[in-house]
């Protein structure tokens, strides 16, 4: 696995962070991994592929969807994207082997998850500053609010904007604007911490918003 490397923060004269939940808070690459070997495991009698051929078909579907749908929450529906994988494959009844294949996914990542360290003790630190914590992130608030709990983490984040809730993916502006009118502060006193250089670096840095990014190493 490879090492989640959060980066040094200076706190002073912040009134606010914005933050990212996956790739950020802790590995979602790895529990990623966990949780699609579980569900190969699950429908490799079925679909008679290697894993590698399993995993470059749901990637495949997962482009699919983001180039028909575009930035939007339905973009991220791992159902749809077990099912779409499974319609091409000429399974029948794709649409209830999909429903057991995400239930599968997301029991496995929630329990392959753990909380970076370096990140936990950041967010222990803005409690002791009471500097207030927003949660920014591109997955359905109602699993992203599963994840910070399994982490242990909700009591440190204050507020939570998915992009369910503007209806749109980072680094749209709505979903950063979003989160500071949350946390009732300007860019100039907010930062931003995220691992995607695009949606959570470039996105934010587009609003004034001084930002930090979580690199992973080689």
């Amino acid at each position: 696995m490879k090492k989640m490397i959060f980066p040094k923060i200076n706190l002073e004269n912040v009134k606010g962070v914005l933050i990212d939940l996956d790739n950020t808070l802790y590995s979602f690459d790895f529990a990623d991994q966990c949780a699609l070997q579980k569900v190969y495991n699950l429908v490799s009698h079925t679909l008679n592929l290697s894993f590698d051929s399993f995993l470059a078909s749901y990637k495949e579907q997962w482009k699919n969807l983001f180039n028909n749908l575009g930035p939007v929450p339905s973009a991220h529906c791992r159902h749809t994207m077990f099912q779409n994988m499974l319609e091409k494959m000429c399974i029948s009844k794709p649409f209830l082997l999909a429903q057991k294949m995400e239930k599968v996914y997301f029991k496995t990542l929630l329990t392959s998850m753990t909380a970076n360290k370096e990140a936990l003790s950041f967010l222990k630190e803005c409690k002791k500053k009471n500097i207030p914590v927003c949660l920014v992130t591109d997955l359905y608030g109602s699993i992203q609010v599963q994840k910070l709990k399994k982490l242990k983490l909700s009591q440190y984040v204050d507020f939570v904007v998915a992009n369910d809730e503007v209806g749109i993916d980072k680094p749209h502006p709505k979903i950063f604007q979003k989160a500071m009118s949350k946390i009732n502060t300007l860019p100039q006193e907010t930062i931003m911490i995220g691992d995607n250089f695009e949606k959570d670096i470039k996105g934010a840095q587009q609003l004034g918003i001084k930002t930090y990014q979580v690199i992973f190493d080689k």
